[in-house]
């Protein structure tokens, strides 16, 4: 009788092994990149009701080791954050609105992109800003959407007149041998 019950743990166990042995053999890593870290200087001006307000920041790109995808298989991670906070987006309004908090931010962009990985579609071009977005939240519930076109000048007052970063970097990536 106990057999069986270690049978039972034993079995799956192997089977769960020897499956991720095989996706390993069937998706090899993808090779690491030759630069892992770098700092793209960023300066926003805008204006809100009335005032202008100027943003200088640093935006850090970073490798983030190896991701899992079922679609794709083993990717490269990256990230992006501001050096000032290490948010990984730019916030220009956070308020509350009744019982309502709401913050309005960018998206820092694409890491793949500003870190050079030729993963991303080399077609691909950064869209400074990005289009706004908005969160909402009361009590557990938050969503965040895209600002329709001229809303955030309508609706919140705030009018971007300046974006401007450095360019992506050249980065090089080659299999370990």
């Amino acid at each position: 009788m106990k057999k069986r019950y270690w049978l039972i743990l034993v079995v799956p166990a192997l089977l769960i092994v020897l499956y991720f042995g095989f996706l390993d053999s069937v998706y090899p890593e993808p090779p690491k990149p030759a630069v892992t870290y770098a700092e793209f200087p960023l300066n926003a001006v805008y204006i809100m009701n009335g005032q202008r307000h100027e943003i200088k920041d640093t935006i850090i790109g970073e490798y983030d080791g190896i991701g899992w995808n079922e679609g794709i298989g083993k990717f490269r991670k990256w990230k992006l954050k501001l050096k000032s906070s290490g948010a990984d987006r730019l916030t220009l309004v956070k308020t509350k609105e009744g019982d309502m908090e709401i913050e309005i931010f960018f998206s820092l962009g694409h890491a793949e992109y500003l870190m050079g990985d030729p993963e991303k579609d080399r077609n691909y071009k950064q869209n400074y800003p990005s289009s706004p977005l908005i969160s909402k939240k009361e009590g557990n519930m938050t969503s965040t959407s895209l600002f329709t076109s001229g809303e955030l000048t309508e609706k919140y007052n705030i009018r971007i007149l300046e974006w401007e970063t450095s360019q992506p970097i050249q980065n090089h990536f080659e299999e370990e041998s």
